[in-house]
């Protein structure tokens, strides 16, 4: 009976551990996009400008002190951390769009 029960605890820690460097790899992805977008926007016929890319790049800077904050605040990212950077990663990547547009 206990092995059963260490069995079933070593496994649901072990699935945490994985979901949460999942979950995070998600945030980094979004954001390795973003930063890469961004990039391509100013290269020629990018439609961005010294200026907007200037605009963009310090609001990738906010969200990635705002996730520094959050993962420094406890284990991983809670429900709530990670909706409110999924939400700023939102904006984020639709004034890029809206940017490369113009």
């Amino acid at each position: 009976m206990n092995k059963k029960l260490i069995a079933i605890f070593v496994t649901g820690l072990a699935l945490t551990v994985v979901t949460e460097s999942a979950m995070a790899a998600g945030v980094n992805d979004r954001q390795r996009n973003q930063k890469e977008r961004i990039a391509k926007g100013l290269a020629p016929g990018g439609g961005l400008n010294f200026r907007e890319t200037k605009k963009l790049g310090d609001a990738q800077v906010r969200i990635r002190k705002l996730e520094r904050k959050f993962r420094n605040s406890g284990p991983g990212l809670s429900n709530f951390e990670r909706t409110q950077l999924d939400n700023q990663l939102t904006v984020q990547s639709a004034r890029i769009k809206q940017l490369r547009q113009n």
